[in-house]
C-alpha cells in the first residue's frame, strides 16, 4: 500500500528506484492475509477486495509487473533478469541463482 500513498511513486522515481509489482491473484492474497493479525487494513474479504481495487491503478504504474504466484526462486530469477535491474547492477546476460534444493 505504500506505493499507493500520495507522492510516494514520485519520490521513488526521483530516487532512481525500480518499482516492481508482484501481482498475485486475489485469492492468494486473501489466503495469505487471513492468517495475519498485523494487517490493520484487512478486516474482511469485501473490504480487502475494495482496497485492492482502489490500489490497482497505482500498482499498474510500476516499472515492471512480475507474477507473484509462482515458485519463489522463479520469481527471484524473473526479477533479477529485468533489464532495469541489469542496468543498475551492471549485469549483462541475466543471472542464474545458485543451485539450491527446490
Amino acid at each position: 500500500g505504500t506505493y499507493a500513498q500520495p507522492g510516494n511513486a514520485d519520490r521513488l522515481r526521483a530516487a532512481g528506484a525500480v518499482v516492481i509489482w508482484l501481482d498475485c491473484p486475489v485469492e492468494l492474497l486473501l489466503s495469505r492475509c487471513a492468517t495475519m493479525t498485523n494487517r490493520p487494513l484487512f478486516r474482511d474479504e469485501p473490504s480487502f477486495r475494495n482496497l485492492l481495487a482502489a490500489r490497482m491503478p497505482f500498482y499498474a504504474q510500476a516499472d515492471h509487473r512480475v507474477a507473484g504466484d509462482g515458485e519463489p526462486w522463479r520469481i527471484v530469477e524473473e526479477i533479477l533478469a529485468l533489464p532495469s535491474l541489469q542496468r543498475l547492477t551492471g549485469m549483462r546476460d541475466g543471472v542464474s541463482l545458485p543451485q539450491v534444493k527446490r
